[in-house]
């Protein structure tokens, strides 16, 4: 028993070690290497901030290593540099498949109160779709790369059942519920007709949402004709999305500055700053690593709204399809 107890010590020990460890090496990668640029505060410059990864409000360990777009992080860096006076315009470097959709509008939000006090300017890397799309709007001007993924314009929702292969298995769930509708979505059961409808329904208003701000933003520019199409939750490169009027140019990130330069009356020499949002501190890694942060007391089954393409190799299927 002694014995026992000794190994289990050690093998909590050895966990801690781990951790500390790996929420170090998060520490430096999120700060020590991290390249910023900085220029004297009375100098007028160009702000640069990336958009990086998928939209959401996440606290898990891939929002530690920058692999999720916070709204909360980014409005913050908005706020900074909409409040600086020698920012006199801003570029967004947007690199993200979308994501949830009340993030997705959140972040939109966010670039339109930005947008209200600065020039703002898109260029889109190699996704700029859905949710993120969506965020791009408010702005004065699209760039992308030739070969960027633009538009997917469109809301999924997906539902994964497992009750045929629990049934297979001999496997029984009971579920104690409220009410009827309560466990809408549960993956132990399959959906009735109505539950069906009703999540499609909640698809369609979300869409009808995302829908009227594309046209609200880019109706005078979108080609009547191919409406369908952009609708469709078609992804489009950036040579495709430009001839229909998702975006206003295609080029590259030097492009970008160069149409942020003349859009403001600025100079040729007018120096660009990058802008990082605030990086965690050693002891909320380690938070973030261990969960101990998430807020969420429930944890739902279901992500229910998602502006984003589906998880798969989308440029590869393109290249083959």
């Amino acid at each position: 028993m002694v014995g026992l107890v000794r190994e289990t010590v050690k093998i909590l020990a050895l966990l801690m070690i781990v951790i500390v460890g790996l929420s170090i090496a998060a520490y430096l990668a999120l700060t020590v290497f991290t390249r910023q640029y900085f220029f004297s505060t009375n100098r007028e410059y160009i702000a640069v901030i990336r958009l990086d990864g998928s939209i959401a409000y996440s606290s898990s360990l891939l929002n530690v290593f920058g692999s999720t777009l916070n709204p909360e992080d980014i409005s913050k860096v908005f706020k900074s540099v909409g409040d600086d006076s020698s920012a006199k315009a801003v570029i967004l470097l947007v690199n993200s498949p979308g994501g949830s959709a009340v993030a997705s509008r959140d972040v939109f939000e966010a670039v339109r109160k930005l947008s209200d006090k600065k020039i703002v300017i898109v260029h889109i890397r190699e996704y700029g779709t859905s949710g993120a799309y969506l965020a791009s709007l408010p702005t004065k001007y699209i760039n992308a790369e030739p070969d960027s993924l633009v538009g997917s314009i469109g809301v999924v929702s997906v539902v994964v059942t497992f009750s045929n292969l629990l049934d297979k298995l001999g496997v029984k769930v009971y579920t104690f519920k409220s009410g009827m509708l309560k466990d809408i979505g549960s993956p132990y059961r399959n959906m009735t007709s109505s539950e069906i409808a009703i999540l499609q329904e909640i698809v369609n208003s979300t869409f009808s949402t995302f829908s009227s701000e594309v046209l609200n933003y880019r109706g005078s520019k979108i080609d009547i004709n191919r409406l369908d199409e952009v609708f469709s939750g078609k992804p489009f490169t950036g040579r495709q999305a430009l001839e229909i009027g998702l975006i206003d140019g295609v080029g590259s990130l030097d492009d970008a500055i160069a149409k942020a330069r003349e859009i403001a009356g600025l100079p040729r020499n007018t120096p660009i700053r990058y802008i990082e949002p605030p990086k965690p501190g050693i002891i909320e890694i380690i938070y973030r690593i261990l969960g101990l942060n998430n807020r969420r007391q429930i944890i739902l089954n279901l992500e229910v709204l998602a502006m984003w393409p589906l998880p798969v190799g989308l440029k590869e299927y393109i290249a083959i399809s």
